[in-house]
Parts: structure tokens; sequence; C-alpha cells
């Protein structure tokens, strides 16, 4: 009463067949004959056999000798008796015919004593057997021959016996510990492999840092890390105490970089590591600083214009911008002495710090970051106005439009900044959204599953699926907010050059003409509507499954193509000019 698909079977927790000859992999049926230019365990036992025998033309004897057993001996013709009729099970399997299995019922497992007489021993792999045939070795393609050991004793007396019989057994308890669990369910999970109640950790990078486990003595790397700075802290897990040893292994995958460093490991485990470095002379990281120094100036000042952080406080009748310019313009000695002390000397003159040209480029009509942004806010939103104005006109409701001008005004001041260049990043996302679990479980309560926006799309999107607390969760819905509505857009690509233009879905601003090469964009072949899932998203009501024996499918989000000519072009005497 145990199922062959039990999980306790993996990986071959399926039900095998056999039969006289034809192999089917896809339904599981083995061949008890290989085909002609096959070869199997018995096939090549019995060629062995035969060569040592001295039979000629070995190969075709052999093998009509193994048809010949199938059909007078194991699987006779029918109302033929054999002793072997009981021992197997016929089953007729869809698209493969009559296959068989073993009975179980007929079968018994016999487990070899000490005590039994007449052991041999492979003189080349040192396999041991009971059944000794002309000295041939039992073992697939082994060419050595069976020798009789004279102390059966000696047998059971290796390394692996005693290992077997005199080891207790220790339960393995693998948990995952990544940046996908809360604060304190990580913390718990910790404590637990510091007791020794879980004894098996698979880490993401946030064990990385931070984490001080004398006990822990054992560290397996599943790929090669990036830098020897990242190798230490994570192979530096194990052995920090003096009584205890270290035992890292990494596993190097088929990829250029492992495959680097497995040729070289020296590389990696030399201890020569580069310290962190960056140039404090990047003009443009430099030029979104003090745009953050000024921006801090003006809202020290004016707390109002900075509000409760939304966007809405600080572009609404373009107030913040027109307030900024205008306090820049007078040259405030405080805001220039800390830009003096903050930024390095040597760009003083490249950004202009001394005569604040600064200003004039963040505020640039065409290029200008600062202007671009606010040209973006209110762009969007009088187009949204046009149509709410429309619509309450004609006495329609307008509910949808109202919800979108409500998401853009209260969108978050700081990452709008950031994601626009006026303000730094420092490299973190200000696009963060959640995958909110929505059946209640103790494996949901543990988990707090944030992406970058642009990671999210991919990892996130209705219908895909993630493994996170060794459950698998499914992705169904755009998650939605009271009074808000999802950002959504028209978009057509140019079919000419390629272009990328899109307007807000619910206005009437036409999308019939590339603004780079005036071909028409009615007809375009790529062209559509999209949302952005800015509040995030929702799994399906139901409980998690089981991790799939693979990773799931891992779809990217972006995808780069080269577009346009290339700079230089070559001849080729075999394809011609060739161009990019």
């Amino acid at each position: 009463h145990v199922s062959p698909k039990d999980e306790e079977f993996s990986p071959r927790n399926r039900p095998s067949y056999f039969r006289g000859e034809g192999s089917d992999a896809r339904r599981h049926v083995l061949a008890w004959s290989p085909a002609q230019s096959r070869m199997n365990a018995r096939l090549d036992y019995m060629l062995r056999l035969a060569q040592r025998i001295g039979i000629p033309d070995a190969d075709q004897v052999c093998r009509e000798y193994l048809r010949a057993i199938w059909r007078h001996y194991l699987v006779p013709a029918p109302g033929t008796a054999t002793i072997w009729g009981d021992h197997f099970v016929s089953i007729t399997l869809g698209g493969a015919g009559t296959v068989y299995q073993l009975n179980h019922e007929m079968w018994e497992v016999d487990i070899p004593s000490e005590e039994d007489e007449a052991w041999y021993r492979c003189d080349t792999c040192g396999t041991y057997t009971r059944v000794n045939v002309k000295g041939v070795c039992p073992s697939y393609l082994c060419k050595g021959k069976l020798r009789p050991v004279a102390d059966p004793t000696v047998r059971f007396d290796n390394h692996y016996k005693h290992l077997y019989a005199g080891l207790k057994p220790v339960r393995l308890t693998a948990e995952e510990h990544t940046a996908q669990l809360k604060s304190d369910a990580a913390a718990e999970l910790q404590t637990k492999f510091a007791r020794g109640e879980v004894n098996v950790l698979s880490c993401s990078t946030t064990f990385e840092l931070g984490v001080d486990l004398g006990s822990l003595e054992i560290v397996f790397l599943r790929n090669m890390p990036p830098t020897p700075a990242n190798y230490v802290q994570r192979a530096g897990r194990a052995g920090r105490r003096t009584e205890s040893a270290a035992f890292v292994t990494t596993y190097a995958r088929r990829r250029p970089h492992d495959r680097e460093f497995f040729r070289d490991p020296f590389k990696m485990v030399s201890g020569r590591i580069k310290p962190p470095h960056f140039s404090l002379e990047n003009g443009k990281v430099v030029s979104r600083h003090i745009a953050a120094m000024a921006l801090a100036f003006l809202w020290k000042m004016e707390v109002a214009l900075y509000g409760r952080g939304r966007v809405q406080d600080f572009f609404v009748d373009n107030t913040g911008p027109t307030k900024l310019r205008a306090l820049l313009e007078s040259r405030p000695g405080g805001l220039l002495s800390s830009i003096r002390r903050t930024v390095p000397p040597e760009l003083h003159e490249i950004l202009g710090v001394e005569t604040w040209r600064w200003v004039d480029e963040l505020f640039h009509e065409e290029i200008g970051h600062l202007v671009l942004a606010a040209e973006e806010y209110h762009h969007d939103r009088e187009e949204l106005e046009k149509v709410l104005s429309e619509l309450q006109a004609k006495r329609k409701r307008s509910d949808q439009i109202l919800d979108a001008i409500r998401t853009i005004d209260q969108r978050d001041l700081i990452g709008y900044l950031a994601a626009r260049g006026v303000l730094p990043k420092y490299g973190f996302p200000v696009d963060v959204v959640e995958m909110k679990i929505s059946y209640h479980c103790s494996e949901a309560k543990i988990l707090e599953l944030n992406r970058d926006l642009r990671i999210a799309l991919s990892e996130y999107a209705p219908g895909s699926s993630i493994i996170a607390g060794g459950k698998t969760w499914t992705s169904r819905y755009l998650r939605i907010m009271p009074r808000r509505a999802l950002p959504r857009f028209r978009y057509a690509l140019c079919p000419v050059c390629g272009s990328y233009h899109r307007v807000w879905a619910d206005t009437r601003e036409p999308l019939t003409e590339c603004s780079r090469c005036h071909a028409s964009l009615t007809d375009a072949p790529l062209s559509g509507e999209f949302v952005i899932p800015e509040f995030g998203f929702l799994s399906e009501y139901a409980p998690p499954g089981d991790p799939p024996p693979s990773a799931p499918e891992r779809v990217y989000s972006t995808r780069a193509f080269l577009w346009g000519e290339s700079f230089h072009k070559e001849e080729s005497a075999e394809f011609g000019p060739v161009e990019e």
C-alpha cells in the first residue's frame, strides 16, 4: 500500500516496466535485450563470459541467447508453464502494449552474513560477490577476474561498514535564511541554528556579514563568489574558534567566472583583497549630491514645501521649483560653504561651485533634471484634468480619472526625484513593491516578499511562482489601493526607427506620428496598453505548494537590443559591409 509516486522515492518515484525488446524512455519502459547497436549489463556480462570461454562471434550468439531466455524461460508463449511465470505481472500500458513488472509477493531480499562461505573479490574493481562463473566480474564493463577470499570477515571490516553501523543517526533539519524572512523570524532561525535545532542552513548573502557562529565548521558555497572579499566573508563563517577546524567546499558552475577560478583557485583564496574604491571625482554623482544639499537647505527653511513627502506638496503650481530657483539665485552663503566643504576641490571649477553654474544646469530648459521632472508631473496631471473636465461636463462617472490624479499626486517625493536623476540613489531601489500573501498560514507569517519594481515585474507577475520559506507561492493579482488607480499608458514602437512612445491611456492625446522620424504609428505592429503595478501584487488564496524538483523558470523583466549603425563599417570578403 505504498505509492511508487511518494516523494521518498524521488527522483525515481514513478512506476517502471520492462519488456523483451525496445525500450521507451518516455513511458519508463526498459528492454531485456538491447538494440543491435546498444549495450546493457546483461549483454555485457554474457559477452565477457563468452570471450572467457572462447566462443566465436560472441556478440550475435549472446544476443540470441538473451532473446531465447526471454522467450522460453521468463515470458513464454500463452498456455506454456514456467517456474518464473508467477514472478512477473503483465500490464497493458497505453501506447506500449504489454509490459511487465516484478511481482513483489514472490521476491525476497537476502542479506548475506559474515558466516557465509565462498566469497570472491574482483582484482580490478574490488567488488565482492558470492556468484562466480568462470571468474567473470559481475560489475558492468569490468575486465577484472574474481579471486577467492580466504577470510570472508575481511569483507565486513572496512571503513563504510563501521561508518554505517557505528555512527548514531542524526536527523537532518534544513532551513532557509534569506532577506525574504522578517527580521524576527531570521533572528529566531539563527538562534535555532546556533543551538543545533537546525543543522543545515541554506543562506543568501544575508549571512555574509554580522553573523558569528563560533561552532560552525562546514560551509558549502553553491557558486563561486564574485571577489576574494566575498569569499572571505562567506567562508569565514566557519572555524572562528581556535578549537574548531573549517572545511569549505565551493561548487564551480559551468560559467566563465566559476571556470576561471576553478582553473586557478589561488586567485580566490590567496587573501589579496582590494579595498573598496569609489572615485570622488564623479561629476554626475556629485552634482546630484549638490542638488540634495540645495533641497535640504530649502526644506529646512520652508517645511511646508516638503509637507508629507508627496510629489504634490512640492510641484503643485510649480511652487517648489520656483522657490528653489529664487533661493539659489540669491546665492546663500551657508549653502555655498557647505558645498565647498563637501565637494572635492578638483570638481569646484568643473561643476561651477564658485560661479553657481550648477544652478543653470539644474534648471536648464531642455536637459535640466528638475525641469524635466516638473514637466512630467504637470503634463501627466494636465492631460488627466482635461479628460476629467470633459466627463464632468457630460455628467459621466469620473472616479477612475480622479484615482489616477490622486496616484500622481501621492507618489513619494524623494523616490520620484531620485528616479529622475535629481537626487542620488546610492544604488538602493526607491520603488520597492510587495507581494502580499493572501493565504493565512504559519509559513506566511514569517515572510516579507519585497522586490525592486523592475525585478518584481518578472518574479511577482501574475502566474509566476517563487520559492520562499520552503514553500511555493503563486502570484495571482495586481494589488490596487482605495481611491487610487494604477498608471495606465498607451504605447507604440515606431516600425521604421524603433523609437518608443507612450501617453496616458485615459487622455485624448494622439499617438499617431513618431517624433524622431515622423513615420506613422497608427498601424505599428508593436503597440497596446500597459499598467505600472506600483502598489504590488497579491498571491492566490490557496495553500502554498511544496517546492518542485527544479527551480521555477526565470524570466527577465528587460531585454537589451542593439539599434542603429555601427561607428566603424568594415568590408568583409565573405559577407560584404558589416553593420550592427
